[in-house]
């Protein structure tokens, strides 16, 4: 009871900070529709690659380009794949040597296919590329395609490929500045500190270990709810999916904020004051949110090999690529889980041992 009523205290002691509130549940969602509405592009673009040459791949090409709003660039392969790793691209198209001869003579749509990445491909694009080869494969001119038909089918891969953008520049923005939410948690710990109050406390019959745990406990609390909000946030202003894999997406989650919990935790027993625990905590929550691939994508084929090295060793990195499907989530929540727990342990011995130093001094 007395460990319930600690924490509620220091749930509420949180939630007076009315600014720091404000900042951490905004400024994922407005970073996040900023970035989406600078890197929009109002005439979406079909990469394609075309090794062929042919009469049919350049009918395929012609029919295409006749949807409403959409550019072809013919671009090279190399660079389409690249295009696709940096998420820049939700898929490309590759004609290959072959495909005019396969039209000719068997009347089948051989040495084509899609670069995309998986689970993330552009089903527009896909629906475009069908009705245009079965025009060809049955003699009518691409030139005079169903224009409704095709837009509509181009409009929703657009769709859904922005949405899929939005939703991961908001899970990443959210990753980082969750770190800002833990931090604010344990100011309160500094504070007390600071002012004597933590003495005071523990001169009454108050344990430390009950007296830390419900510092945790409330942290980890308003995390929760600072994911819960934000979600409901890309929800309602983003028009951001938040049901697909609403379960295991918790999980990682819970197990993040457990590990950036570990991590604050283990700044308490060095820091002095809260001005230099709010510094050290940003320059945290900065550095693992550019490593870990809040602003860009870390898989980008333009980064030197030791940056994406790096970032594999940021917690960040585990739970964007478990939120994301990139990986199994049983791994990142292994980790993180993992590493939250030896964070806590270790930081409740050495605070303990700090005071209990401080107490014989």
């Amino acid at each position: 009871m007395q460990l319930l009523t600690m924490t509620v205290k220091q749930l509420q002691l949180m939630l007076r900070n009315r600014m720091a509130l404000l900042a951490v549940l905004a400024s994922p969602v407005l970073l996040a529709y900023f970035f989406s509405v600078a890197q929009a592009d109002p005439r979406p673009e079909l990469y394609i690659a075309d090794g062929d040459q042919s009469p049919y791949s350049a009918r395929l090409i012609d029919g295409l380009r006749d949807h409403q709003g959409m550019g072809i660039t013919l671009a090279k392969v190399t660079e389409i794949r690249d295009k696709v790793m940096r998420h820049d691209i939700a898929a490309g198209l590759v004609i290959e040597s072959g495909f005019g001869d396969g039209m000719r003579t068997e009347h089948r749509p051989h040495h084509i296919k899609l670069i995309q990445e998986q689970d993330t491909g552009d089903s527009g694009l896909e629906a475009a590329v069908a009705q245009e080869l079965a025009q060809l494969l049955s003699g009518q001119e691409a030139s005079h395609p169903n224009p409704e038909t095709k837009n509509s089918a181009a409009a929703a891969g657009i769709e859904a490929f922005h949405a899929e953008a939005v939703s991961q520049r908001l899970t990443g923005f959210m990753l980082m500045f969750l770190w800002f939410a833990v931090i604010q948690g344990f100011r309160t710990f500094i504070d007390e500190r600071e002012n004597g109050m933590l003495n005071r406390l523990l001169s009454t019959p108050v344990r430390l270990s009950k007296y830390l745990l419900s510092k945790v406990i409330a942290a980890y609390l308003f995390g929760l709810l600072t994911v819960g909000l934000v979600q409901c946030a890309g929800k309602w202003m983003l028009n951001i999916d938040i049901t697909d894999g609403l379960g295991v997406n918790m999980l990682i989650w819970a197990s993040y904020l457990l590990a950036i919990t570990g991590v604050v935790t283990l700044l308490l027993p060095w820091v002095t004051n809260h001005q230099s625990f709010t510094v050290c905590g940003s320059v945290i929550m900065v550095f693992t949110g550019i490593l870990g691939g809040s602003f860009f994508p870390v898989q980008n084929p333009a980064l030197p090999d030791w940056f994406r090295f790096i970032s594999r060793s940021v917690p960040v990195t585990w739970a964007s690529e478990g939120l994301n499907g990139a990986m199994s989530a049983l791994t990142p929540i292994g980790l993180l889980s993992g590493l939250g727990l030896f964070g806590l342990s270790l930081s409740f011995v050495l605070i303990n041992y700090r005071l209990q130093r401080r107490r014989t001094s």
